[in-house]
């Protein structure tokens, strides 16, 4: 189970993740999903939300789920802090993201076959320093 601030929440992927892999070489995947909700008065609503996730659970979400799947997820909320050029001027610049700590398809309008992963060789959790160079200092938001 995650420490802090745990969220859950459920959506369908609004796009095929996509694995990449930092300059120091930690994998990770980026991803949105979306939801529709409709409020009292029979509005429709929707609500999107981008996600991260590293290591061996990036790499299984990029092989198994696509565009359209039903998901349920659940993730820490984690605030990424980086430098841009603005200008000419150095902005500090931050945004709160969800990183992924467990996800799974939702069974309430489909059926799922689980099959268990080899297990990798043991590696270790991504320091900060390594989150920081996923996305920020080249001026870009990071996620």
């Amino acid at each position: 189970m995650a420490n802090g601030n745990t969220v859950t929440i459920g959506g369908n992927l609004t796009r095929d993740p996509e694995l990449a892999n930092s300059q120091s070489g930690v994998s990770y995947v980026r991803f949105s999903i979306g939801r529709s909700y409709r409020t009292r008065n029979d509005q429709t609503k929707s609500d999107f939300f981008d996600f991260v996730a590293f290591n061996e659970l990036a790499e299984h979400i990029a092989n198994t789920l696509h565009k359209g799947d039903r998901v349920l997820i659940e993730a820490t909320l984690s605030q990424s802090k980086w430098q841009a050029e603005v200008d000419g001027e150095q902005v500090n610049r931050s945004r709160v993201e969800l990183r992924v700590e467990d996800i799974g398809p939702s069974l309430r309008w489909a059926e799922a076959v689980v099959e268990k992963a080899a297990r990798p060789e043991k590696t270790e959790a991504p320091a900060e320093a390594e989150l920081a160079l996923v996305g920020g200092g080249d001026g870009e938001e990071p996620f």
